[in-house]
């Protein structure tokens, strides 16, 4: 009888951890301000293998706008993208992407499909530009995701609209 009370317990207490873990928190600027890593994607950019280590960092610049540096290791040098993401009108659900510097002609939209403050986590989607191909990352604080945390991704992805195989992004 104690067992079987114990193993009650345990089911209700991973069935809650599943419940929360893809519940989709409020998202405020604030909250993404910081270093994210890119855990798993399917932008060829990430899972060719040619940059290794990517990872994000925003920085607010106001309630509608934030800094976005990409880095990345290539041949043993770090690479960086750097733009700026805003809130637009003409874009709703999600940001507008535009360059820094000589990368100042170039735009891309993105939105955030799920978001657990929690876990720390997010995806994200991109739409298709000339120079890259529509897709997702999963991005994380963390560098590398628990075993546990990536079955719980995969679970989600499907039910928040990613069809779409993601690989797992190398973190050193």
């Amino acid at each position: 009888m104690l067992f079987l009370r114990l193993f009650f317990s345990l089911f209700l207490l991973v069935s809650n951890h599943y419940v929360n873990a893809q519940i989709t928190d409020e998202v405020r600027l604030a909250d993404f301000e910081g270093t994210w890593y890119i855990n798993m994607s399917n932008f060829p950019m990430w899972t060719k293998g040619k940059r290794q280590n990517p990872r994000i960092k925003y920085t607010l610049v106001n309630d509608n706008r934030m800094l976005d540096e990409v880095s990345f290791e290539k041949k043993g040098k770090t690479k960086q993208i750097v733009g700026y993401d805003e809130r637009a009108a003409e874009y709703k659900e999600g940001f507008i992407w535009q360059g820094k510097g000589l990368k100042s002609l170039l735009s891309s939209k993105w939105k955030i499909l799920h978001y657990n403050h929690k876990y720390q986590i997010a995806v994200l989607e991109f739409e298709k530009t000339l120079f890259t191909p529509a897709g997702y990352d999963v991005i994380s604080r963390d560098k590398k995701l628990s075993a546990q945390l990536c079955s719980l991704i995969e679970q989600l992805l499907p039910k928040i609209g990613v069809k779409e195989k993601l690989t797992m992004v190398d973190q050193a």
